[in-house]
């Protein structure tokens, strides 16, 4: 980000201090948007190995006393976040309506989301497309969801699934019966409705606690064993204008405070098949695509009282792609002559661990300019195998 987009003047905030619970990459991409602006954060989490604690100066360690340390993380803050919404966000409820700290996106709104049942049924008030679903608690919910839903359909966590933990496709008879003899419904699950859809596509929203609103372009995306692959765009589509206008209008309901992405399917409608109440996976071509990258937008959406800044496209074209880690091997830090790769600092590289990322830029727009533009990024990936 150039100087000429770091005009603090233009805020009304008085010396915020932004706490950010989570210590993966997330909370390091937020940190480091926010040190480049002249914000200031405070970390709480587990380890100094994390992502996040190795670019932040101000850590409170969750350690053995959670309450003790979480009630001197608090006291050091004005505004709080989270990095993830698959927190318990019990142990923090008490502490935090104590103490007068803006919490955004607030506690209601991600208990609402954090549950997929709760979620779904937000979408169906606002009458947003998404699939058909039925809570399951029990054996005889699956054979009710086989029956009304039809065969296969998708299983997942009610709570804590992501990256394609905890979802599970029951394609027959056989598999419902395998899946009860090798799982526990000791915790809640919902079924959906399979959905044959074209592509899988994903867009960013940001509201402020004014009300402003402002959404990045939406983007294809590609998933591979339910992980974001790679995300490419600008693209468009022709009930999106549609879907914007029903989402602002449950943006604006909850009164949603910061950065949220909604995943997509496209099949004969746009469906939502599922909401992320933070910065997400599919926005972070916006790092460099953007002059206002989607980590730094939600932040200044929970501390400014004036007007958000609008972020600039600085390419027409961009694309990402996820360094992920091998079966076999390690992942090597290496320099692109065209990719600007972002690396997340994780001491381990594992099978399906997210290690970093590549963004690309492209100004030109020949006719395969996607196909080219992926192509090179795949090819790219592969020298970071070591």
């Amino acid at each position: 980000m150039t100087s000429q987009f770091k005009n603090k003047n233009s805020l009304t905030y008085k010396n915020p201090m932004i706490g950010i619970i989570g210590g993966g990459q997330l909370a390091r991409m937020m940190i480091l948007e926010a040190h480049a602006f002249g914000l200031q954060t405070y970390l709480f989490c587990q380890s100094p190995d994390e992502p996040a604690a190795q670019v932040c100066q101000n850590i409170i360690y969750q350690g053995d006393d959670f309450d003790k340390n979480f009630l001197v993380f608090l006291s050091k803050i004005t505004h709080l976040t989270f990095e993830s919404e698959f927190y318990n966000l019990q142990p923090f409820e008490k502490s935090i309506k104590k103490n007068q700290v803006f919490v955004f996106p607030s506690l209601d709104n991600l208990k609402r989301i954090q549950y997929r049942d709760l979620q779904k049924e937000l979408l169906k008030q606002y009458h947003i497309p998404t699939s058909d679903f039925i809570k399951v608690t029990h054996p005889d919910d699956l054979y009710l969801a086989q029956k009304q839903l039809g065969l296969p359909f998708v299983l997942k966590k009610t709570i804590g699934g992501y990256d394609g933990y905890g979802t599970f496709i029951l394609k027959t008879k056989n598999d419902l019966k395998k899946w009860l003899l090798t799982h526990s419904l000791s915790e809640p699950y919902i079924a959906e409705k399979w959905v044959l859809f074209k592509q899988e596509l994903a867009i960013t929203f940001i509201r402020s606690k004014k009300g402003d609103i402002f959404y990045y372009p939406l983007v294809k995306s590609y998933q591979v064993d339910h992980r974001c692959d790679w995300v490419i765009g600008p693209t468009d589509h022709p009930k999106l204008k549609q879907l914007r206008s029903k989402i602002i209008k449950l943006l604006n309901g909850v009164d949603y405070v910061g950065a949220i992405t909604f995943e997509l399917f496209e099949s004969d409608q746009l469906l939502v098949n599922e909401m992320a109440p933070r910065v997400h996976n599919t926005a972070h071509y916006t790092l460099d695509a953007y002059t206002h990258s989607q980590f730094l937008m939600h932040l200044l959406s929970g501390v400014t009282r004036s007007t958000l800044p609008k972020p600039v496209q600085l390419s027409p074209f961009f694309a990402m792609i996820n360094l992920i880690g091998p079966k076999k091997g390690q992942l090597k830090p290496v320099t692109l002559k065209a990719g600007l790769v972002h690396w997340y600092g994780k001491k381990i590289s594992k099978p399906g661990r997210k290690m970093g990322h590549i963004n690309y830029l492209k100004h030109s727009s020949p006719n395969n300019l996607f196909k080219n533009l992926l192509k090179q990024a795949q090819n790219d990936r592969k020298l970071f195998r070591s």
